[in-house]
């Protein structure tokens, strides 16, 4: 009997050092589970950013879009038409498939800065003082005006800067819808090129242009 006293209390003190460590370690556990938890909900955090910025680069291609391109009359005596675009029908260089060689227009595929130049040489002798300008959705950006005095051939070229918003639209036209002649291949040319992306804003206000 004595003996049998002996082992249930070995049993019952061993029981109660399990509870007690039990006790002891529940807290520990309670912490473990709570950070446990929030490295989880980290982590989830961390993916859903990598998959935000993994759609973005996807979008933009993971850098600066590249536009360019640099269009002549493929004629080497051209003429530029009296109303609507000039179309410069070989596109030596067309990065980005903006310009269309059909209809001389170059349309933006992204919103940014650009720089749009034109260079025209003329072939129409003294009769011929071209008015001509940079259109943007059909405003005036910049003119080109011609004096050729008692010369038989004139060049002139000019630049700009623009902002441009996704799908604008940009060409070169005679102002006083009369057409003139040109020297074809490197002598006349239109071109541009994307600086840098922005947002999409307002749109730019047109030049005027006071007699």
């Amino acid at each position: 009997m004595k003996s049998l006293l002996i082992t249930l209390l070995v049993v019952a003190t061993a029981y109660a050092r399990t509870v007690v460590v039990k006790r002891q370690t529940d807290p520990l556990e309670a912490v473990v589970q709570q950070l446990s938890a929030t490295v989880d909900e980290l982590q989830s955090q961390v993916q859903s950013l990598q998959n935000k910025v993994d759609q973005s680069m996807q979008t933009s291609g993971g850098s600066r879009p590249t536009v360019a391109f640099m269009a002549q009359y493929s004629a080497d005596n051209a003429i530029g038409v009296a109303a609507g675009p000039y179309v410069f029908d070989n596109a030596i260089l067309n990065i980005g498939n903006s310009y269309d060689e059909n209809t001389g227009i170059f349309t933006a595929p992204v919103s940014g800065v650009y720089l749009i130049a034109v260079q025209l040489f003329t072939d129409g002798g003294q009769s011929e003082h071209p008015f001509v300008d940079i259109k943007v959705n059909g405003n005036t950006a910049a003119r080109l005006a011609f004096d050729e005095g008692n010369g038989q051939e004139d060049s002139d070229s000019t630049t700009i800067t623009t902002q441009l918003q996704a799908g604008d639209k940009v060409w070169i036209a005679s102002e006083e819808n009369a057409a003139y002649h040109y020297w074809g291949g490197y002598h006349t040319f239109f071109t541009g090129t994307l600086i840098a992306t922005t947002p999409a804003s307002t749109t730019q206000m047109p030049v005027t242009f006071i007699a």
